[in-house]
């Protein structure tokens, strides 16, 4: 990426990666809902209304209306705010993250922070002085990604400090903040959580790609290349894996290794991907940080008719 990405850039490039833009009503097979007509999903109700917009409705009862939704062949998503969709199927209701949202969230896990600092006063104590959510990076290409996901989800375009090397950005909002704790994007210095249950299988490609480009390694082997993926917290880790099982790929087993860093060792924990699912790697989950695009393309077949990986942007 040699051009920093908008939110409407963002916007068409996970239209044409996912097929998912904004939401709007699709009327296509499997999920067809003429004017005023009515579409149900288990208990739901779904009816277009004549004046425009979308109205949700359960026994009877109008529960929600929104200006506008997607349907697909098995649920209906009403975008809410800040990157979050309602998910109307027969499964139920339930809120999930966009793709940009998810990837954000990904990013931050891995080389970010989400936290609040305090300020004494005589008066009052210790109080909130400011909230910030960050992500660092020594990868210009990766920080435009931040200022991009930033801009799409949040509407608010990060701050940059830091010289050559190592590049900072951040967001000072109370609203990002609690926005992104409630859900347990990062849970301490290095402890992050995956919220799974707001993932689609989409969400979960999404927020895989962003932290693998934070988190991520692949290198050399005696058998062409190896993907790994790296962590400090376990525990997260552990989501992380399991988030790779949810969408049917088959990760080894979480190993530990000792890196010497400064005056302390650290415990790094890391597990790999099979050899034999590279190529489904390459494109459903691929990376935006240099280093790995440039390996991804030497593994050999992976770029077809001139076009890009499936996980990555250009």
């Amino acid at each position: 990426m040699g051009t920093k990405m908008g939110s409407g850039r963002l916007r068409d490039q996970y239209g044409e990666r996912f097929n998912q833009g904004q939401p709007t009503w699709s009327g296509e097979k499997g999920g067809e809902c003429l004017l005023g007509g009515v579409k149900q999903f288990g208990g739901h109700e779904v009816r277009e209304l004549s004046t425009g917009g979308y109205e949700l409705s359960k026994g009877g009862v109008v529960v929600g209306s929104f200006r506008s939704g997607r349907i697909d062949p098995d649920r209906v998503v009403f975008p809410l705010s800040h990157g979050t969709w309602l998910e109307v199927s027969d499964r139920g209701t339930r809120e999930i993250l966009s793709p940009e949202k998810a990837m954000l969230g990904g990013l931050i896990a891995s080389d970010g922070g989400n936290h609040f600092y305090y300020r004494f006063d005589k008066r009052l104590g210790y109080r909130v002085s400011y909230y910030t959510t960050r992500f660092a990076s020594e990868d210009i290409e990766l920080m435009e990604l931040f200022d991009g996901l930033s801009e799409a989800v949040y509407d608010k375009t990060p701050r940059h400090y830091g010289k050559e090397g190592m590049r900072k950005g951040y967001i000072s909002s109370k609203e990002v903040f609690y926005d992104l704790n409630d859900l347990g994007v990062k849970t301490g210095p290095d402890e992050f959580h995956i919220p799974r249950e707001h993932l689609d299988s989409t969400g979960k490609r999404a927020y895989l790609a962003g932290f693998f480009s934070g988190d991520g390694n692949i290198s050399k082997s005696t058998n062409g290349f190896e993907i790994r993926v790296y962590s400090e917290h376990k525990e997260g880790l552990e989501e992380v894996r399991q988030t790779f099982l949810d969408l049917g790929f088959h990760p080894s087993e979480i190993r530990e290794s000792i890196r010497q860093r400064e005056s302390r060792v650290e415990i790094i924990h890391n597990f790999s991907i099979p050899v034999k699912e590279h190529r489904r790697f390459a494109a459903e989950i691929g990376s935006h940080r240099p280093s790995h695009i440039g390996r991804l393309k030497k593994m050999g077949e992976l770029w077809v008719c001139n076009e890009p990986l499936g996980g990555i942007w250009v």
